[in-house]
């Protein structure tokens, strides 16, 4: 378990699967394209006050530091790297 510190919060970046295809017309399936820099707050520091476990945010571009944990990527970022909070926004992880 991943416990942030201070205004330090866990994300885990949403990811999308999309079908590519080739010029010659041959489909790639399932390449993973991370979002427009959106996340869901799986952590929170002690002294975040802005955002909750479970909120859905967008973040700056270069916010933070990549970790895997349980082989998955994770991002610990800053409490002001947040730009937004998303509200009723139904994600889809297809």
């Amino acid at each position: 378990m991943i416990l942030p510190i201070a205004t330090r919060i866990l994300i885990k970046p949403i990811i999308m699967h999309a079908e590519t295809k080739t010029e010659g017309g041959i489909i790639i399936a399932n390449i993973v394209k991370p979002t427009q820099n959106k996340g869901e707050v799986l952590a929170i520091g002690p002294d975040v006050t802005l955002v909750k476990k479970g909120d859905i945010v967008y973040y700056t571009k270069h916010a933070g530091l990549e970790i895997l944990n349980n082989n998955e990527m994770h991002l610990i970022i800053n409490e002001g790297d947040i730009l937004a909070i998303i509200k009723d926004d139904h994600v889809s992880q297809e």
